[in-house]
């Protein structure tokens, strides 16, 4: 884990604290805390928009992210067809590259009920 992605974890974390801390270190960094926000809140977007469950779409995100997606990071277009759950996958990674346990992939696709 790089420091990027240990401030990102920081950013995302449920309590209000330690992501003020994250974003006060992503301004640090020169990265903008809100853009950072945006990028969370559209990749949080497109997962709720998968009919998959949390643990399995937690499961798909690590192996793709183990997989495929070190070959297409560096892409600037998606190579899989639009609707496929890769295309979701790889369009959420462009946005955010760092895995997403069970726990939080489930609080994520919660926050669509409420």
């Amino acid at each position: 884990m790089n420091i990027g992605t240990a401030i990102a974890v920081l950013a995302e974390h449920p309590d209000e604290a330690v992501r003020t801390a994250g974003a006060v270190l992503l301004r640090a960094l020169g990265c903008d805390a809100s853009d950072h926000a945006a990028k969370l809140a559209e990749r949080d977007r497109l997962l709720r928009s998968s009919a998959m469950p949390p643990a399995r779409l937690a499961s798909a995100l690590r192996r793709y992210r183990s997989s495929g997606w070190l070959r297409e990071r560096a892409l600037a277009e998606c190579p899989h067809p639009t609707g496929s759950v890769r295309s979701l996958l790889w369009e959420a990674l462009h946005l955010v590259d760092r895995d997403i346990g069970e726990r939080q992939m489930k609080r994520i696709l919660d926050k669509s009920t409420t």
